[in-house]
C-alpha cells in the first residue's frame, strides 16, 4: 500500500545516481548481491540482540535494493529476466531469514515467528499462482494488495526499533499478509473463471 508513495519520494535520488554508479562499472546484478549481503548482515546483528546496528544495514540493504532496477534501466542491457528474478527472490531470502534470526537471539519470539513465516508463506504462495495464472490468461498481473515491499520494510525497521514487541508485531503483520494472501486467493478465482 505504501510502495507508490516511498517509490515517488525515492526514485528520482536514485534516477540522479543510477548513471554514475552505471559509469563506475558496477551492475545492476552485482548492486543487487550487495543489498542481500548487507540485508542478511542486518539479520546477523538482531541474532546477536544489536538492533540499532541491524537498523543501519537494512537501511543500507533497501538503499542498495531500490538503487539495482534505476541502474537496471540506465545500462545498456535495460532490465532483464534474471535481474528481476535476482531482485525478488533476494527480497524474501532477506525477509524469511529475519523472523528466524530474531528468535535465534530472542527465543521468546518463537511462536510469533512461526506465525509469521506460515503467513509469508501462503502469501507469496498466492501471489505466484496469481501470477501464473495471469500470464495463462493474458490477464493482468499481480498489482496491490495491503502487504507489499514497503510494508514488509516498515515491520522490519518497526522490530528492530522496538524488539521487545516483536511477538505483538509480528501477530499483527501476520494477519495483514494473510488477509493480502485472501485478496489474491479471490483474484485467482477470478482470473480462472474469466
Amino acid at each position: 500500500m505504501i510502495d507508490a508513495i516511498l517509490r515517488k519520494q525515492i526514485s528520482p535520488w536514485m534516477d540522479k545516481i543510477a548513471p554514475h554508479v552505471t559509469q563506475s562499472g558496477l551492475s545492476a546484478n552485482m548492486i543487487t548481491f550487495i543489498s542481500i549481503g548487507l540485508g542478511l548482515c542486518a539479520c546477523f546483528f538482531v541474532a546477536l540482540g544489536i538492533y540499532p546496528l541491524a537498523f543501519v544495514f537494512f537501511v543500507a540493504a533497501k538503499m542498495m535494493d531500490g538503487l539495482d532496477g534505476a541502474v537496471a534501466r540506465t545500462s545498456p542491457s535495460g532490465e532483464t529476466n534474471f535481474g528481476s528474478f535476482l531482485d525478488f527472490a533476494g527480497d524474501f531470502v532477506v525477509y524469511a531469514a529475519f523472523p528466524m534470526f530474531f528468535i535465534l537471539g530472542a527465543p521468546e519470539h518463537t511462536m510469533a515467528a512461526v506465525v509469521l513465516l506460515f503467513s509469508y508463506t501462503i502469501m507469496i504462495m498466492m501471489y505466484l499462482f496469481h501470477h501464473l495464472y495471469a500470464v495463462k490468461k493474458a490477464a493482468d498481473a499481480p498489482k496491490g494488495g495491503i502487504v507489499e515491499n514497503g510494508e514488509m520494510i516498515a515491520f522490519i525497521l518497526l522490530s528492530c526499533a522496538a524488539p521487545m514487541a516483536f511477538s505483538a508485531l509480528a501477530v499483527l503483520f501476520a494477519l495483514m499478509c494473510l488477509a493480502t494472501a485472501a485478496m489474491r486467493t479471490i483474484k485467482i478465482i477470478g482470473v480462472l473463471k474469466g
